[in-house]
């Protein structure tokens, strides 16, 4: 069913506002993690890379996370959430990972 012209021009807002929120939070999240950075003694051209590798894997896990959401139907993200882990068991030791239904558990609370 075709939604009317005031539900369209709502949607629209309500997407906008979510693009201004998700912007600032991942403005937010880079400077954080920024300062962090700077704190453990990296500096200059190490972070502008690191910021740089962080938005470009950024972008490619919310692709996965929106196409399992959005264009699969699956509402648990199965697939992302094996990527994910997949990708950080290749970076974090062996005895220091949480598997993403740990590390998610109060927001999975249901």
């Amino acid at each position: 069913m075709k939604q009317s012209g005031y539900l369209q021009r709502l949607a629209k807002q309500q997407k906008e506002r979510d693009d201004i929120v998700r912007d600032h939070m991942r403005t937010m999240i880079l400077d954080i993690v920024t300062i962090a950075l700077g704190r453990v003694g990296m500096n200059g051209d190490d972070i502008i890379h690191f910021r740089d590798i962080y938005m470009e894997t950024e972008e490619e896990y919310m692709k996965e996370l929106k196409e399992d959401f959005y264009d699969n139907c699956d509402k648990d993200f199965v697939y992302a959430k094996d990527k994910i882990d997949r990708a950080l068991r290749e970076v974090v030791p062996a005895d220091m990972f949480v598997p993403y239904e740990e590390r998610y558990k109060i927001r999975l609370k249901k």
